[in-house]
């Protein structure tokens, strides 16, 4: 946001988003006005919402608040995904963001993982303690104290950690044989 240059507009509280291409425009007490665009001109109304979280635009949504339940806008302030997931609570705020085409969130307190048009791609379960945002096509998902991988279309996948660490293995095995018969 170091390189973040505001717009000339008539509201009077703005801020930098996570896209160069828009703004917050907020209320005194926080509380969302518009997203605007770089002249200033209001893009998005956003007044009907509690919050919503610019620093997580990505894939051209963004997460808003609305009587305690999370939803998605796009950038021309359609709801494609309604408001009517739950908070999600810890450190990383009350919303994910959009990661490889994929959102995680929570319904009725069970995580699960929604694509960018609201279609199930993981289906939500008491069981799973939490689901990572998807990176590089695969997320990491905890069921009670074990650890999974699921790709994209939620079928099982690789640990993409440990498919790096067999083939560096490998590779040293291979140079040992060869400095042991050399010795």
């Amino acid at each position: 946001a170091a390189s973040c240059k505001l717009p000339k507009s008539h509201y009077k509280n703005v801020s930098c988003t996570a896209s160069s291409r828009y703004f917050l425009a907020e209320k005194d007490f926080g509380a969302p006005v518009a997203l605007i665009d770089s002249k200033g001109k209001r893009v998005v109304d956003l007044s009907r919402y509690q919050k919503v979280d610019a620093n997580k635009i990505s894939g051209g949504l963004l997460p808003v608040l609305r009587n305690s339940h999370v939803g998605y806008l796009n950038m021309q302030g359609r709801e494609v995904i309604p408001v009517m997931y739950d908070m999600i609570t810890g450190n990383q705020g009350w919303a994910r963001p959009v990661s490889d085409g994929r959102i995680v969130v929570k319904k009725d307190g069970n995580y699960g993982v929604i694509d960018t048009s609201n279609s199930t791609v993981v289906s939500f379960s008491a069981t799973i303690d939490e689901i990572d945002d998807y990176r590089n096509g695969v997320t990491r998902v905890r069921k009670n104290s074990t650890t999974s991988w699921l790709d994209k279309n939620g079928n099982a996948a690789n640990d993409p950690n440990a498919r790096s660490s067999s083939q560096t293995t490998k590779q040293p095995t291979t140079s040992s044989n060869t400095n042991v018969s050399s010795s």
